[in-house]
């Protein structure tokens, strides 16, 4: 299962408006993809949660993936 650009969008809305502030924890069933056109609006949330967006590149990066720019 994916989670594509539009269900992506809505979810951070809803995280920059505090909606997910008191979870702490995710169940996740199965193997789970985020689906982007050109992965800025990831790095974006990663950089808005404070998670250093260079571990996404690498991991991208070698899975074979294309370059995305943290620009």
């Amino acid at each position: 299962m994916g989670i594509g650009k539009f269900a992506f969008d809505i979810y951070f809305e809803l995280y920059k408006k505090g909606f997910f502030s008191k979870i702490n924890s995710v169940v996740e069933l199965g193997s789970q993809n985020l689906v982007s056109s050109d992965g800025k609006d990831i790095v974006e949330f990663l950089k808005t949660i404070g998670k250093d967006a260079s571990l996404l590149q690498k991991a991208h990066s070698d899975l074979g993936g294309r370059s995305i720019s943290n620009d």
